[in-house]
């Protein structure tokens, strides 16, 4: 169980480096494999949809930012990110 906490916190943060370097789609690689080890890592799931968001996927942003609040009610950041892609799909 410890290795695959381990492995989360690695591959998130070799997400979180990719993303801050605009590559999209290698961070969403690291956060899904952050994901596959800690199934409940709202921090992933919103820099995914902060990433998909930022390839113009607003729809699949939106349900990952669905994912962090079902795991995190109260993680604001989530709320925000999806509100901004709520309005960016005209649905505010």
């Amino acid at each position: 169980m410890q290795d695959k906490a381990r492995l989360a916190e690695k591959h998130f943060y070799v997400g979180v480096s990719f993303l801050k370097l605009n590559k999209y789609q290698e961070a969403i690689e690291n956060f899904d494999l952050a994901i596959k080890y800690k199934p409940n890592y709202s921090e992933a799931y919103v820099n995914k949809g902060f990433c998909l968001d930022s390839l113009g996927q607003q729809q699949a942003a939106i349900e990952n930012f669905d994912l962090a609040i079902k795991y995190n009610p109260n993680y604001a950041n989530a709320y925000d990110n999806k509100g901004f892609c709520l309005g960016k799909l005209g649905q505010l």
